[in-house]
């Protein structure tokens, strides 16, 4: 087996896995919409979040939109 030397780590490979939520990217009065099955994982990751960023705080709620139900998820602070 060859030794390689001075070759780069991908950035993407060591950063971990993506989010698939933008909370951080929200401001305080925006909101995100899922249908319900994605909605409930979206609302306790939601909530996982504000334990682990404190300056974050969500309110989830089901709710129906254009006839499908689902879950929204308000920053509100």
């Amino acid at each position: 087996m060859k030794i390689d030397e001075n070759v780069t780590i991908p950035r993407d490979l060591w950063r971990g896995r993506r989010p698939k939520y933008p909370f951080k990217d929200m401001a305080v009065g925006d909101s995100l919409f899922a249908p319900e099955d994605d909605g409930i994982k979206m609302a306790g990751a939601a909530r996982t979040f504000s334990y682990r960023y404190k300056t974050f705080s969500f309110v989830s709620r089901i709710v129906i939109e254009g006839g499908v139900r689902g879950v929204r998820v308000w920053r509100v602070a």
